[in-house]
């Protein structure tokens, strides 16, 4: 075991480091997918309350103690960027968890509405191409609370630079760290995550991006938070209070609270905004959210929620998330 942990440390610190290694070719607009910024736009899909949601930060892996899959879905962001992912995770050991997973964004979805004496039924399907692979690992260490890694790859479709018309398929890879606290007087953890992604186009550059944040459990779980913020790294101070005529980066800012209402319910009620930057990428601006979960628990195996924003920084538009868990049941 104490091998085992000694090669995990030099492989954590080998991954924070290059997560902050120095952007080259910071022209460029980081993409996974088809989908700018993805990174900081994943708060979109998933916080730090969600156990498996590795997007969030990698070391949320740790809280699961069975064979669980996890599934995420949100859009449309922006007005119009879709992302879905899938992960199963593996309990490995007591203190140490691994995982594997799909994630796919899109610029399409398909929804449905219909209602009759019977009630209403909704219904929304995303759809991706270029889907990226994934694979997280998590473990808790004595004293200095949980840590995480995560490694991606997938292609990414590019207009070729000869103006011919034609897309050309790339290839990306990128490894996160993320790292949560202990406890703070049993109620808030420290959230530090990033994620660096190496896109080998007609010129190679890498993309750096941030997140930090608060993870909340107050009385003893009846009230449960995050707060989170998605930045790019190396590029200037933080735009929301700068002049923004030259940043080409973008921002975003979520906070959401969940309530609990019965022993394993929860009403969700949040608020997120983000930065258009200056080369106009789409963006939502001020946002308020609100939805109901299911919380994780040993009562049922499975665990999801659904929460809907509403915005109205492009007159008004709305952003479905849902999220789903099943955890199989230990064998003796």
């Amino acid at each position: 075991m104490n091998s085992n942990f000694k090669f995990f440390k030099v492989k954590a610190v080998f991954f924070v480091w290059l997560a902050w290694y120095p952007v080259s070719g910071t022209i460029n607009v980081p993409n996974i997918d088809g989908l700018y910024f993805f990174y900081q736009r994943s708060i979109y899909l998933e916080n730090l309350c969600q156990p498996a949601a590795w997007w969030a930060n990698p070391s949320l892996l740790s809280p699961i103690d069975k064979i669980t899959v996890f599934t995420s879905n949100t859009g449309l962001i922006g007005q119009r960027y879709t992302i879905s992912s899938a992960r199963v995770v593996l309990p490995v050991q007591s203190k140490l968890n691994i995982g594997f997973g799909v994630t796919g964004t899109g610029t399409t979805e398909g929804r449905s509405l219909s209602a009759g004496n019977g009630g209403a039924q909704y219904s929304s399907s995303f759809s991706f191409n270029l889907p990226s692979l994934e694979a997280g690992i998590s473990y808790v260490p004595p004293v200095v609370g949980s840590i995480g890694a995560l490694m991606i790859t997938g292609t990414e479709s590019i207009p070729d630079p000869s103006n011919s018309g034609l897309n050309t398929l790339y290839f990306f890879w990128g490894i996160g760290a993320g790292w949560l606290s202990p406890s703070i007087m049993n109620t808030v953890k420290f959230s530090v995550s990033t994620l660096s992604v190496y896109h080998s186009q007609f010129i190679t550059w890498w993309d750096n991006g941030a997140k930090a944040g608060l993870q909340i459990n107050a009385n003893d779980g009846k009230v449960t938070g995050s707060f989170e913020y998605g930045f790019a790294l190396f590029n200037g101070p933080i735009s929301f209070f700068q002049d923004r005529t030259d940043f080409h980066g973008y921002e975003v800012f979520k906070g959401s609270v969940s309530i609990k209402m019965m022993d394993i319910a929860g009403v969700l009620l949040g608020y997120s905004k983000d930065t258009p930057p200056a080369n106009a990428i789409d963006n939502n601006g001020s946002t308020f959210h609100a939805g109901v979960e299911l919380r994780r628990s040993d009562i049922y195996p499975y665990y999801g929620g659904y929460e809907m924003g509403i915005s109205s920084a492009h007159g008004i538009s709305i952003i479905h998330r849902i999220w789903v868990g099943y955890g199989f049941k230990k064998k003796n």
